[in-house]
C-alpha cells in the first residue's frame, strides 16, 4: 500500500494516522491465490464488509506497511467519516521559552480530540507573526450545530490560554480558508519558503527524517535536533524549521526541514553528518520513523524489535518462497546508503541533469 494508507493525512488529530481507518483488503498472495482479510473477507455477504476484527487474529495488519512483501493489495475497505455541518479555526502561539507549556497544551489538545492539529516554529514562515512568536498551533474544530461548536470552542481556548498561549487571529483562516492558502507558493504575508533553482544555484529543502515519538518528548527532541543542526552549522540565517502533527494516540509525527544549496558540497556532506548524529541518539532514544516506499528507513527501526524482524521474515518465507515480492523489505543495511556515498551520488545526478 501507498503512503495514503501508511502514511498521515488530515484528521489525524480526531481519528489518528490514516491506516486506523482501514477495515480490510483483498490480497493476492506471492502463490496467485487470492486472499480478503478483515472486513474484505465478508464482502460478499447481504451486510458486506462493515468491521475490520471479524473472528481470528486482525489479519489486516500483517498487509499494512508490508511494502507489498506478503502481497498484492487490490482492494481496501475504508472507514468512512461523517462530515459536521459547522467549523471554526483558531492559531494560539508561545514563545521559545514556553517549549514545556506549550507541549502541554498540546497534549490536552490531542486529548480533547480536535478535528485537527498542527504546529510548526516561525522559521516555517518568513514574516507577519510577532516578535515573541515561536511555537504556532493550529487547529480545526467541528461541530453538529453552533452551540456545540461554541462549546468545543470554548474547550479550545481555555486549554491553550491556561498554558500561556496567546490568540493568533486569523493565521488559521488564511491558512486554510482563503486563497491563496498555504499551499500555494505566491500566499502572503506568512509565505512557505521557496525553494529557488538555476544550473548555477539550488536551494532546495532538505527533510532531517519523519519522525514519530511520544507528544510529552517533544522538548527532548526539539531541543536535540537545534543542538545537532548548530553543531554541523544549521542555525544560520535560516533556523531549522519544524513541522509537527499530533495524533490521537499522544505521538507526534514531525519532520525538520533545511534549506541547502545543493551546488555546495560541503554543506550537503554536512547535512548527512547532521543526520546520521541525531539518529544515532533517537535510535537510542527508542523514536520510531514513518516509514517510506520503497522501505526508506534506518536500521534502528529494526534493531530495536529485533523479534519482530525475525518473525516478519518467517513469515515472508512461508508466503513467499521464492521471495518475489519486494524483496530486501526485512533486511539491514539497505535501506539507507552513508552520508558520505549519498553526497557523491547527489554530484553525480546533479552533473547529469545540468
Amino acid at each position: 500500500m501507498g503512503r495514503y494508507v501508511n502514511g498521515l493525512v488530515k484528521r489525524y488529530t480526531r481519528y489518528g494516522p490514516n491506516i486506523d481507518l482501514v477495515e480490510g483488503f483483498e490480497v493476492v498472495l506471492p502463490s496467485g491465490e487470492i486472499t480478503r482479510v478483515g472486513s474484505m473477507a465478508y464482502a460478499e455477504t447481504d451486510f458486506g464488509p462493515f468491521y475490520r476484527y471479524i473472528t481470528g487474529p486482525d489479519l489486516v495488519g500483517l498487509f499494512t506497511k508490508s511494502n507489498g512483501a506478503f502481497g498484492i493489495v487490490t482492494k481496501v475497505a475504508y472507514q468512512c467519516l461523517h462530515r459536521p455541518k459547522c467549523w471554526a479555526f483558531h492559531s494560539y502561539y508561545w514563545s521559545v521559552g514556553q517549549i514545556e507549556d506549550f507541549t502541554k497544551a498540546v497534549m490536552e489538545i490531542t486529548a480533547a480530540e480536535v478535528f485537527e492539529s498542527h504546529f510548526n516554529d516561525k522559521w516555517r514562515f518568513v514574516s507577519g507573526l510577532p516578535p515573541d512568536c515561536h511555537f504556532i498551533l493550529k487547529l480545526v474544530v467541528n461541530a453538529e450545530n453552533q452551540l456545540e461548536l461554541k462549546g468545543k470552542e470554548q474547550a479550545v481556548e481555555e486549554i491553550c490560554e491556561t498554558h500561556g498561549g496567546t490568540y493568533l487571529p486569523q493565521f488559521c483562516e488564511d491558512i486554510y480558508t482563503r486563497w491563496p492558502t498555504i499551499f500555494h507558493l505566491g500566499q502572503v504575508p506568512s509565505v512557505l519558503s521557496v525553494a529557488v533553482r538555476r544550473k548555477d544555484k539550488a536551494t532546495f529543502i532538505y527533510i532531517l527524517d519523519e519522525l514519530i515519538y511520544p507528544t510529552s518528548a517533544f522538548p527532548e527532541v526539539y531541543n536535540k535536533i537545534l543542538e545537532v543542526c548548530k553543531t554541523h552549522g544549521f542555525d544560520s540565517p535560516r533556523k531549522p524549521m519544524i513541522d509537527g502533527y499530533p495524533m490521537k494516540h499522544l505521538v507526534i509525527s514531525s519532520q525538520t526541514q533545511l534549506e541547502i544549496e545543493v551546488y555546495k558540497p560541503y554543506l550537503v556532506s554536512q547535512f548527512y553528518k547532521c543526520q546520521d548524529e541525531f539518529r544515532k541518539w533517537y535510535g537510542k532514544k527508542g523514536g520510531q520513523f514513518q516509514y517510506k516506499f520503497p522501505p526508506l528507513v534506518p536500521d534502528y527501526c529494526w534493531t530495536n524489535q529485533l523479534s519482530t524482524l525475525n518473525l516478519l521474515r518467517q513469515i515472508k518465507g512461508l508466503l513467499d518462497p521464492n521471495n518475489i515480492l519486494s524483496p530486501g523489505t526485512f533486511e539491514l543495511g539497505r535501506h539507507y546508503e552513508s552520508g558520505f556515498s549519498r553526497q557523491v551520488s547527489a554530484k553525480k545526478d546533479r552533473s547529469k541533469r545540468f
